[in-house]
């Protein structure tokens, strides 16, 4: 059996330090910033987003890894004698995963693995540990996608926002929500539900009615035994405050030391803005299937 190589992109929001530690690849995606193309995370963060977006009054946008470089990180660990898995940023929010899948075309079957994440952010990340898991069990490369395709729809992210200006510039919520929300202060939770970001509910008043929803949820699932119970990860925008907040409340009821707490990166920071508090979870079975 080959030797397994995991691949991820640079919207997975974990530490450079974790993937490190797990022995995973990334490659960067591109943000345009009127015109000029960047390396996500080596040349430009998500506080450079915000100060773009803040300073233009539009908002920047993501550009796919190209196919050749996708052939030529893929054929390096080919050659080296791997079996190789790329996870993907959500089919729906970039065409990574098709630039992806077409380049992993040009080796033979078996070698080269393309998962498709449906979600973003700090989801990926823990797709990413359960993966790493998996192939120091010492499972194939084909085992490892597997199990993966089992549990990618049960990624659970629900993300309280600060703003709904980067929803209704990107055209993810109407002008009438945005004016409503404004208005009256509505902080909108956000769901990734079958690869595409949903309103899921508005928290009133203030942004810590809106984690305590998350955090509620989330205990409700946990009560119910619906939850993977391995690892669970908060992120944020620039927002240290709510993720310390959100943690302690979560804390209260799940075990700390299986709480992972990381800076979400330019993809999320373009989507959803500055102050952008991200919780992520992985379910044991998936309500809609279960009806």
């Amino acid at each position: 059996m080959n030797k397994v190589k995991i691949i991820a992109d640079s919207t997975c929001d974990i530490s450079i330090e974790r993937l490190k530690e797990l022995d995973i690849d990334l490659l960067s995606l591109y943000v345009v910033i009127q015109d000029k193309q960047y390396l996500d995370l080596e040349e430009i963060k998500w506080n450079d987003v915000i100060a773009k977006v803040n300073e233009t009054g539009e908002l920047p946008h993501t550009a796919a890894i190209n196919i050749d470089t996708f052939a030529t990180t893929f054929k390096k660990y080919v050659d080296q004698g791997y079996d190789v898995i790329f996870l993907s940023l959500g089919a729906n929010f970039s065409s990574n995963y098709n630039n992806a899948r077409l380049a992993a075309e040009e080796f033979d079957e078996g070698r080269v693995y393309i998962l498709d994440s449906q979600n973003l952010s700090s989801a990926i990340g823990l797709m990413l540990f359960k993966m790493a898991a998996f192939r120091d069990q010492g499972l194939s490369a084909k085992e490892i996608v597997e199990k993966m395709e089992k549990i990618i729809p049960l990624t659970q992210t629900e993300t309280a926002l600060e703003t709904m200006q980067y929803l209704y510039k990107g055209g993810r919520c109407s002008a009438l929500k945005f004016m409503v929300g404004n208005i009256l202060k509505l902080y909108p939770i956000v769901k990734v539900e079958d690869g595409v970001i949903n309103v899921h509910k508005i928290g009133k008043l203030t942004f810590k009615n809106a984690l305590n929803i998350i955090a509620n949820d989330f205990r409700k699932e946990l009560e119910a035994g619906n939850v993977d119970e391995d690892f669970i990860i908060i992120s944020t925008v620039g927002n240290e405050p709510a993720r310390s907040y959100l943690c302690d409340k979560v804390s209260q009821f799940f075990p700390k030391e299986k709480i992972y707490l990381y800076d979400a990166g330019c993809v999320v920071s373009t989507h959803c803005g500055p102050g952008t508090t991200g919780f992520f979870y992985i379910r044991k079975q998936n309500p809609k299937k279960a009806e």
